[in-house]
C-alpha cells in the first residue's frame, strides 16, 4: 500500500471535516495514538488527533528556525485530577506556540477532556470562558474573602528573608486572581499594596531613604 498517497488522501478539508478531532482521527488513522501532528494555521489549518487517556503531544516549529519542539498536555478525566490553574496555563501556552485559532483550541480541548468534564463546561462557549471555568472549579468565587484575609495577615517579620515574604505575597495573590480573573495591572497593584503594608520597620525606613514605594525597588 502506498502510505504517502493514503496519508494525503486522509487529510481533513473544509468540506469533509467532522466537528470532533477524535472522529477525524478515526477517519484518517494517520496518527500514532496519543500524539498530534499540527501544521500551523499560517500554512494549513489541519489537525488530526486521537483521544485517549495518555498525554497528547503537539509538535511545532520555532519561528525562524528548523527546530521542532514538542508540547505535551495531559488529558482531564476528572475535575479533581490536576491542578487546573497550572493545566490551563500549559494549554494556553501550547495554543500560543502552535498558533491555534479559537476553533482549533476548542477542538483540542474537547479531545482532552472526558464526558463529565465536558458536561461541566457545556454552558461556556468561548475557549477563555471554558478555561476560566475550569480554574474556578478549583478556586471558586466564594474563596475570595479567604485569600483577601490571608493577604492581610502576611508580615515580613514572619519570614527569614524578604524574598520568601514576597513569594508568599505573590502566591496568595495568584490564588486570588484565579477566583476573580484579575488582569495583570490589578495583580501588580494588590501585590505592591500587600507587600508594602506588611514590611518591617527597618525595611520601610530604608525604602523611605531611597524615596520609593514599590516592591520592585526592594
Amino acid at each position: 500500500m502506498n502510505y504517502n498517497k493514503f496519508k494525503q488522501s486522509s487529510r481533513v478539508t473544509d468540506h469533509n471535516s467532522p466537528k470532533s478531532l477524535y472522529e477525524r482521527h478515526l477517519m484518517s488513522m494517520a496518527i500514532i495514538p496519543g500524539h498530534c501532528n499540527l501544521i500551523s494555521n499560517t500554512v494549513k489549518n489541519t489537525i488530526a488527533i486521537t483521544k485517549s487517556e495518555t498525554p497528547l503531544t503537539f509538535k511545532f516549529m520555532i519561528e525562524g528556525t528548523k527546530t521542532e519542539v514538542e508540547i505535551t498536555l495531559q488529558s482531564i478525566e476528572t475535575l479533581d485530577q490536576h491542578q487546573l490553574d497550572i493545566w490551563t496555563k500549559a494549554f494556553r501556552n501550547a495554543a500560543i506556540k502552535c498558533r491555534w485559532t479559537e476553533e482549533t483550541q476548542l477542538q483540542v480541548l474537547d479531545a482532552l477532556i472526558s464526558e463529565p468534564v465536558r458536561t461541566y463546561l457545556e454552558s461556556k462557549r468561548t475557549i477563555d470562558n471554558k478555561l476560566d471555568h475550569l480554574v474556578h472549579y478549583q478556586y471558586p468565587l466564594f474563596d475570595v474573602q479567604k485569600y483577601l484575609s490571608k493577604l492581610k495577615t502576611l508580615k515580613q517579620v514572619d519570614f527569614k528573608t524578604i524574598d520568601e515574604y514576597f513569594q508568599e505575597v505573590k502566591k496568595n495573590t495568584e490564588m486570588l486572581r484565579n477566583c476573580r480573573n484579575y488582569k495583570s495591572e490589578k495583580m501588580e497593584e494588590i501585590i505592591n499594596d500587600t507587600f508594602m503594608t506588611g514590611l518591617g520597620e527597618k525595611t520601610l525606613i530604608k525604602m523611605q531613604e531611597k524615596k520609593t514605594n514599590n516592591f520592585r525597588d526592594t
